[in-house]
């Protein structure tokens, strides 16, 4: 999103990246993975629906297989919502409705895990001013309310009048926000503690975050074949992997463990509650 988004800003470099995010065709990966390899990155295992891509320099390239994990149905076979830029031979574009239902289902997505930061408001009111006038808001308001987001597009852009244009219409959205401010510009990692604790329902806070750290420390099987392919054909091998797992961990990663890991003893159940009841407003009705 970034990438197309900046340019609308006054600036470009108000619009910052957190990293480079591209589609591909999975048929396609030998190739695209040489060529990243050629250019200096190295590679990760498919994890949800995306190879991660780093250099030395810090750079993060994200090449996804699919957009399914927002919008679902919707954008499940994307390229045919595509079409192909003019005067290039790769790169492809969505019409600005669609881009403007990913970006909004995207935010939603996050908004549902990690919560989102000021950024997410920010890109929906620079894409409002500036195709206000050319959007077919019946269609997009129609995929929406098919995947329960309307609210959220509702509101987020009222909050973000609120804040750029000085309306006067706070009513509803205080909460959403405080909970942006309080999010940086990418969400929190204790947002989506609490919302993996609320899948526990009504069993004690102490017994669903010792389930989490279970979960966190012996993860899923196919999650680990992810990370090393080699348990795909030796299975057996899995203690060993979770043995080198914990201490690549503590080798490289010890600090990330620990700050995580206060995060999750941290996270109250009244946090828990108050999160839920805030996405339950958001998916609610404007009332």
């Amino acid at each position: 999103k970034g990438y197309v988004l900046k340019k609308y800003y006054p600036a470009e470099v108000m619009r910052s990246m957190g990293d480079i995010d591209i589609l591909f065709r999975q048929e396609q990966f030998a190739k695209m993975n040489e060529c990243m390899i050629s250019l200096g990155y190295k590679g990760s295992p498919l994890y949800n629906n995306q190879y991660h891509y780093k250099k030395p320099s810090g750079i993060t390239v994200e090449m996804h297989n699919s957009l399914q994990n927002d919008g679902g149905d919707y954008f499940s076979n994307p390229w045919e919502r595509f079409t192909k830029k003019s005067g290039t031979s790769h790169c492809y574009e969505m019409s600005n409705e669609d881009f403007y239902i990913y970006m909004i289902l995207h935010s939603y997505r996050h908004f549902e895990k990690t919560g989102i930061g000021v950024r997410a408001a920010m890109d929906v009111y620079v894409y409002n001013k500036t195709f206000w006038n050319k959007l077919d808001f019946c269609r997009i308001n129609s995929v929406l309310e098919s995947c329960g987001a309307i609210s959220f597009e509702i509101n987020l852009k009222r909050l973000a009048d609120c804040w750029f244009d000085g309306l006067e219409d706070s009513k509803g959205i205080q909460a959403l926000s405080d909970f942006i401010l309080s999010n940086g510009t990418f969400g929190s990692y204790s947002n989506l503690v609490a919302t993996e604790l609320k899948k526990g329902n009504n069993a004690p806070c102490a017994m669903v975050k010792l389930r989490y750290l279970f979960k966190k420390i012996f993860p899923p099987f196919s999650r680990l074949c992810a990370a090393y392919p080699i348990l795909e054909r030796h299975s057996t091998l899995l203690p060993f992997i979770w043995i080198a797992r914990f201490i690549k961990l503590m080798l490289f990663k010890r600090r990330q463990v620990f700050a995580q890991l206060r995060i999750i003893l941290k996270v109250k159940k009244t946090d828990i509650e108050k999160l839920n009841t805030l996405r339950k407003n958001e998916k609610g009705s404007m009332d």
